[in-house]
């Protein structure tokens, strides 16, 4: 496969996009019903999960410099193991792009286009981060750092209206219910944070792993900076009654002012979603396709660009054919996150420690 030097700055905004896509809009529902009015001090403490993870796959690329996890779990694990869980890895990955569509479109469809068949949001957001992939990693890491800005302003000119509104009382008692709750909440939002295990993929075109690492952790404070501020926004403008809204941050934007001429911002909650959405979908479906192409041993990953995208429509409608289903399986899906996202890669590290592997390149 051709080898294409991109920037740590350039990954470090694809995998916040990634993070933020979903995050904003349904973690304050699903953290709530964890954590309750604390669901600010899980913000606060989740993302010690994203630095340790940035950590291990930084760390695991050292050892194995110009390798991802596919192929270095089977130099840690031998081949029998490390194919097994490299093709499970593959696969909880590819339901993740099914989860990811499946989000997309039900958000759309609920609030926008109500009359439009889902089938056609899923091929059209399947079709263009196919076609993103096929012109290679480079233009993926370009796109993000281009639409970064974009989706920070975005966030900025939503959020900012929102500040007067806010009532920090609601957030009051803290810790009624004793820490428990918070530690509920807290792994339940790793969920996101295990999306950082998905540098591995793009570590081998990344021009400096020092720098990368420090990126990284920029990326990581920048989710949980606008988590914390998310979570405090909708908890202290809906109190008690966000958790009756899937989607509360949408709520609270429908109906805010902002001098008088800016209004009607879930426009603007929309564009974020959809521009945010493509930079996730682009990062993981290119994941997922050099993953197989390098556990099936292939020297190109094109041909497997367009079935892989067909393999996703199809998780999306096979895995969740409805939203109460999609709903009901979120434990399930965040038991697989932690377990091949989280933890199988601190046991490669763990395990190559043990074996001796020793750092062949410092970047």
């Amino acid at each position: 496969m051709k080898i294409t030097k991109i920037s740590p700055i350039q990954i470090a905004c694809l995998l916040l996009m990634a993070v933020l896509s979903t995050s904003m809009l349904s973690a304050p529902a699903a953290i709530f019903s964890e954590a309750g009015r604390d669901m600010w001090i899980s913000a606060i403490i989740a993302p010690v999960s994203g630095f340790i993870l940035i950590s291990t796959v930084v760390a695991l690329h050292r050892l194995f410099p110009g390798r991802n996890l596919i192929q270095y779990s089977v130099t840690v694990l031998g081949a029998p193991a490390g194919k097994t869980i490299g093709l499970l890895f593959l696969l909880n990955a590819l339901i993740l792009n099914g989860n990811q569509t499946r989000q997309f479109i039900d958000f759309v469809s609920m609030n926008y286009f109500t009359r439009t068949p889902s089938i056609v949001f899923t091929a059209s957001l399947t079709l263009l981060t196919a076609l993103a992939i096929r012109s290679g990693v480079e233009v993926i890491a370009r796109i993000a750092r281009l639409l970064t800005p974009i989706i920070i302003l975005i966030i900025l000119i939503i959020i900012l209206p929102l500040t007067y509104t806010i009532n920090l009382e609601r957030l009051l008692p803290v810790m009624e219910h004793g820490f428990i709750p918070i530690a509920q909440g807290t792994l339940a939002l790793n969920i996101w944070y295990s999306m950082f295990v998905y540098l591995t993929f793009f570590l081998p075109h990344v021009e400096s792993n020092k720098r990368m690492q420090r990126w990284g952790w920029i990326s990581v404070t920048t989710v949980a900076l606008c988590l914390f501020f998310t979570f405090v926004y909708t908890i202290g403008i809906m109190g008690s009654a966000l958790g009756a809204f899937t989607y509360p941050f949408m709520v609270i934007t429908r109906y805010t002012q902002a001098f008088e001429f800016l209004a009607h911002l879930d426009s603007l909650v929309m564009l974020f979603w959809v521009l945010d959405v493509f930079l996730r979908a682009c990062l993981t479906y290119y994941c997922v396709v050099i993953g197989f192409a390098h556990f099936l041993g292939l020297k190109d990953h094109n041909p497997l660009i367009f079935p892989v995208g067909l393999l996703i429509m199809c998780f999306t409608y096979w895995s969740f054919p409805n939203t109460i289903v999609f709903a009901s399986s979120a434990p399930l899906i965040a038991v697989s996150y932690n377990i091949f996202n989280f933890i199988y890669p601190l046991i490669l590290l763990a395990a190559a420690k043990l074996r001796g592997f020793k750092a062949q390149s410092s970047d």
